[in-house]
């Protein structure tokens, strides 16, 4: 169990880092910090977020530029599950993110495994955090070596805080929070700060331990460097900030039209976004490797494959505060429907099905299942059909064209005498 917040824990001055690495000392002092998740898997996407120009880091110890995005961006194709695969922030076939979570001077900028170069310094607004605790099981009385691996100042021990942040209102597309041991140990986090403070984070009550975590449905921003962890999961690591989220939070949705697109058509995507102070950017990520920044709430975009496609949507006001929406758009290959005559007193007569189909590629196959136990697969886009019991009959129409595409229909057609 880890142990509650020594009173006596000393507010460390930011040191100059070469001092720092090199003071020896024979006491020992736990200071809380975090710990570490587990999670699994996602596909690569070519997605490229822009660079938020509302803001800047809120610790002075980062000087990177950042970005703002949300859950679904970090997680990728994946969301709401973990993998390396699928996310933007993938660098290798082993590793996303910073190279090391330890480092006191992450790279402001990684370079994902399409080429692209991106930033590694991130903000996610409105999120909540869970089963945060003190990692009294990952503590260490020395930098890592990327930070030189001197002793910590004053032979103190230093442990990881770590937990699990949730967009507001969800409990599922985490993204894992570490304040780092050695940024503790520097001074550029713990609770010798104001902006990463591991005691007060989220309101959270005291003691959080291993045991007895603790969550909070305070809504926080958080700032930090994107990491895989070889574990399973995708992290923040170091969290360099946060802060209590601005109470006029920004919601936004957004609507699309055709409802039901076809490959290749113009989709119209229309936001909306209240709360905040606008003017207001729109980050959108349609769900197959791409995306588009724009401060226009309407635009256009089309798909090259049939599918259906998870559609988010980030409005980001003045104040650098968000809001996201996420929606699914089915794309289909083909757009299939069919009318029949007579409708009524048709019971052991011919019943004539007419089918019309747009999209994809002629000549069609027409597949009919009558809903009687009986098919039939034809060229022909009309075809005829006789009930011999009265009854309500669900017939589906599918068509398929040359290329492998396919669409289908479904309607209730009513036999009476």
């Amino acid at each position: 169990m880890g142990p509650p917040v020594p009173s006596n824990l000393p507010h460390l001055p930011r040191p100059n880092l070469g001092a720092a690495l090199s003071r020896k000392s024979a006491r020992m002092v736990v200071l809380p910090i975090l710990f570490s998740a587990v999670v699994v898997g996602l596909p690569f996407v070519s997605w490229v977020p822009a660079v938020d120009a509302l803001g800047g880091s809120w610790n002075p110890s980062v000087s990177c530029g950042l970005t703002v995005v949300n859950m679904q961006d970090v997680l990728g194709s994946a969301y709401p599950s973990q993998s390396l695969r699928g996310s933007v922030y993938q660098t290798s076939s082993t590793a996303g993110g910073i190279p090391n979570k330890r480092s006191l001077s992450p790279p402001c900028s990684i370079t994902n495994i399409n080429g692209q170069a991106i930033s590694s310094f991130v903000q996610i607004n409105g999120v909540t955090l869970h089963n945060y605790f003190y990692e009294t099981r990952d503590c260490a009385t020395s930098y890592n070596a990327v930070n030189g691996g001197g002793l910590y100042p004053k032979g103190e021990t230093f442990c990881d805080s770590t937990g699990n942040v949730y967009a507001v209102g969800t409990s599922s597309g985490y993204v894992h929070i570490e304040i780092d041991r050695d940024w503790m140990a520097a001074g550029y986090a713990g609770p010798s700060t104001t902006y990463d403070n591991n005691n007060t984070i989220a309101q959270v009550s005291l003691p959080c331990t291993i045991s007895k975590p603790c969550s909070s449905t305070v809504s926080v921003d958080v700032q930090g460097f994107v990491y895989w962890d070889p574990e399973g999961h995708w992290e923040l690591h170091p969290l360099t900030a946060w802060r209590i989220s601005a109470s006029s939070s920004v919601s936004a949705s957004f609507s699309w039209s055709p409802s039901n697109p076809l490959i290749g058509q113009q989709v119209t995507f229309t936001a909306s976004a209240t709360g905040g102070t606008s003017p207001y950017a729109y980050n959108w990520n349609f769900g197959d490797g791409t995306g588009l920044s724009s401060s226009n709430s309407t635009i256009s975009h089309s798909y090259g494959t049939a599918g259906t496609f998870m559609v988010s949507l980030t409005a980001t006001d003045n104040n650098g505060t968000s809001g996201s929406a996420t929606n699914k758009v089915t794309v289909s290959s083909l757009s299939v429907n069919f009318n029949w005559s007579p409708r009524r007193h048709n019971l052991g007569l011919p019943i004539n099905f007419t089918s019309t189909v747009s999209g994809g590629k002629s000549p069609y196959s027409f597949t009919w299942s009558f809903g009687d136990g009986s098919m039939l697969t034809t060229a022909s886009s009309t075809v005829s059909h006789s009930y011999t019991v009265t009854g309500t009959y669900t017939v589906t129409l599918t068509v398929n064209d040359p290329t492998g595409a396919s669409g289908s229909a479904s309607k209730q057609v009513r036999v009476t005498t």
